[in-house]
C-alpha cells in the first residue's frame, strides 16, 4: 500500500480504477470515494 500502509487518494477522469501507486501491482486496488460532477 502506498505511503507506508496507510493508502493513498487520487483523482480521475475515468471511473474504472487505475491505481497510479505500484504500477501492475496494485492496477485495480482500490474504490471510488465521491464523484465530482461538472456544473
Amino acid at each position: 500500500m502506498a505511503f507506508n500502509d496507510e493508502g493513498a487518494f487520487w483523482l480521475s477522469k475515468e471511473e474504472e480504477i487505475y491505481n497510479p501507486y505500484f504500477g501492475d501491482k496494485m492496477l485495480k486496488c482500490g474504490r471510488m470515494e465521491e464523484k465530482i460532477i461538472k456544473q
